[in-house]
C-alpha cells in the first residue's frame, strides 16, 4: 500500500475509563463523534480515529470524514468549527470487548438518580417545543439556537459520564428531547406553524423523533447491544424510543424476524397508551405472525383479544336489556 492510500488517523486520548463508557454510549452507539479543529481531509476521505486507553493500550476504529462545520457557519450557529467522524460498523467480537472493558469498571446502579431523571424525562415530555427550550412564544433565531445550546449543555453526556448504564441512557433521551423541539422551531416558518398550533389548542408535546437523521443511520444491528437499550427503554415504557431503535436495526438487518417482531410489538404498545386499541391488535397480531416465539407479543395479543371478546359480551348483554 502507498502512502497516499494509508488512512489519515487522529489521536483522541481516553484518560479515564469513564471516557471509554462514553465514547462506547454516545460516539460509537449513534455511529460518528464530532470533532473540533480542521479537518483533515475533504468528506468521504477514509480515516482512522486511534483511542489511547488508560493502560497505554490503543484502539483503533475505521471512518470517513463526514459533515464538515466551517468557521463561518459554526459562528452563525455560536458553535466550535470541526467534521464528523463517521464510523464503520463494528462487528460483534469488537462490541463484546469493548463490553467487557466498560463493565469491569462499571459504576454501581444508583436507583436515586434514576428515578430523578425518570422524573424529569417525564415532565419535560409533557411540554411544548417552546417552553422546553425556555423560550418565549415570540422568539428570535438567536434565542431559539441559544435555548438549544442551554439544554444541549445541561443534558451533555459528559455530564453523566461517569454514572451507571441506566441513567446515561435515561439523560441521552433527555437531550434527544431538545434536539426534536429544536427541530420543531428551527425556523421561522416552523415556528409560525408551532405558534399557531398551540393557538388552536392542539398538543404540542414534545416526542422523540421516530427516526433520526441520515447521518445518525450507521448504527450497527449487534443484538445484545440493542437489546440492553430496549431493556432500559421498556423499563420507562419508552414505546416510541424502542420503535426507533428496531427500525435502526432493521436498516441493517431488514430479513430478521425477532427485529421485524419486535418492531410491531413496540408499535402495538405505543398505539395503547394513544388508546387506539384496534391498531394495537392489528400490530399485535403482525407481531406474532411473524415471530411466534415473542412471548410478550403472544401475552398482549391473548390479553387485548380477551379484552375484545368481554367487550362484545357486554354489547350484547346491553343490547339484550334494551330489548327487554
Amino acid at each position: 500500500m502507498s502512502d497516499s492510500q494509508v488512512p489519515q488517523e487522529i489521536q483522541v486520548p481516553c484518560r479515564r475509563w469513564s471516557d471509554l463508557r462514553t465514547f462506547r454510549d454516545v460516539s460509537l452507539q449513534q455511529g460518528f463523534v464530532f470533532i473540533r479543529g480542521q479537518a483533515p481531509a475533504p468528506t468521504g476521505t477514509p480515516l482512522v480515529v486511534t483511542l489511547t486507553l488508560p493502560d497505554n493500550r490503543k484502539l483503533r476504529f475505521r471512518g470517513q470524514v463526514g459533515n464538515v462545520l466551517d468557521p463561518a457557519a459554526a459562528a452563525a450557529h455560536g458553535r466550535h468549527p470541526g467534521f464528523q467522524v463517521m464510523f464503520e460498523p463494528l462487528d460483534e467480537n469488537q462490541w463484546q470487548w469493548l463490553n467487557r472493558q466498560v463493565q469491569t469498571q462499571d459504576p454501581a446502579p444508583d436507583p436515586v438518580l434514576v428515578d430523578f431523571l425518570t422524573g424529569e424525562l417525564e415532565r419535560l415530555e409533557r411540554l411544548d417545543p417552546f417552553t422546553l427550550l425556555g423560550l418565549k412564544r415570540q422568539c428570535t433565531q438567536k434565542e431559539v439556537d441559544d435555548g438549544r445550546a442551554a439544554f444541549a449543555q445541561t443534558w451533555h453526556p459528559t455530564r453523566y459520564s461517569t454514572a451507571p448504564y441506566e441513567a446515561r441512557q435515561l439523560a441521552a433521551s433527555i437531550g434527544n428531547l431538545g434536539e426534536a423541539a429544536y427541530a420543531r422551531l428551527e425556523t421561522p416558518e416552523l415556528r409560525a406553524e408551532a405558534f399557531a398550533a398551540l393557538c388552536a389548542g392542539q398538543s404540542m408535546r414534545t416526542q422523540l423523533p421516530a427516526e433520526l437523521p441520515a447521518e445518525h443511520e450507521r448504527l450497527g444491528a449487534d443484538h445484545g447491544h440493542l437489546l440492553e437499550q430496549v431493556r432500559v427503554a421498556q423499563k420507562q415504557q419508552r414505546w416510541g424510543e424502542i420503535v426507533r431503535l428496531y427500525g435502526l436495526a432493521l436498516k441493517d438487518e431488514p430479513g430478521s424476524k425477532p427485529l421485524q417482531s419486535g418492531f410491531f410489538y413496540a408499535q402495538a404498545q405505543q398505539a395503547l397508551l394513544t388508546g387506539d386499541a384496534s391498531l394495537a391488535m392489528q400490530r399485535c397480531q403482525q407481531a406474532v405472525a411473524i415471530d411466534d416465539k415473542n412471548i410478550d407479543a403472544v401475552r398482549l395479543l391473548r390479553k387485548l383479544t380477551e379484552q375484545e371478546t368481554e367487550r362484545n359480551k357486554s354489547g350484547l348483554r346491553n343490547l339484550f336489556r334494551k330489548k327487554k
